[in-house]
């Protein structure tokens, strides 16, 4: 993990990488009961995180940061930010937004059955449980993710 902070501004900018090559990975965790909102999850600034039954995907960009939470923190910061964008939104949008934050309450109980997946190019992102499922990455699917094409590169250098 890296952590960098300018003492002048107070900017802090930090990222989870590991200095060898991996492979490109897929890890997934079905929750199913509140005890599985404790795992801990690991993402890396490259890795894309998404709940298909809410809808919800956190793609990375050229700033992103890594963090190390666990799912119900995760979920945490996806209603965090959805309560801010819902404020500005009028009519459909803003019951579809108060709509996936219903499911998303419901999911944060333990009430509400989802699989958070854990996409890395760079395969330095975990889900650690003994439930979770992990699996390399076709070449296809890293084609389709944000930073797959600078994974692939890097394959090709090694």
């Amino acid at each position: 993990m890296s952590v960098t902070t300018c003492a002048s501004c107070g900017f802090r900018h930090s990222d989870v990488f590991s200095l060898t090559v991996h492979d490109p990975t897929i890890m997934s965790l079905k929750i199913t009961s509140p005890d599985d909102l404790k795992a801990r999850i690991v993402r890396s600034g490259t890795s894309t995180i998404t709940v298909s039954e809410l809808g919800v995907s956190i793609k990375p960009s050229m700033n992103s940061e890594g963090f190390i939470s666990n799912i119900e923190g995760v979920l945490t910061r996806v209603k965090d930010v959805l309560q801010f964008v819902t404020r500005s939104l009028e009519g459909q949008k803003k019951r579809k937004a108060n709509l996936v934050l219903r499911k998303l309450q419901r999911a944060r109980e333990g009430k509400l059955r989802i699989t958070v997946v854990l996409k890395d190019p760079f395969g330095n992102s975990a889900i650690v449980s003994k439930k979770a499922k992990r699996r390399r990455m076709s070449i296809r699917e890293l084609n389709r993710l944000k930073f797959g094409d600078h994974a692939i590169a890097q394959r090709k250098r090694s």
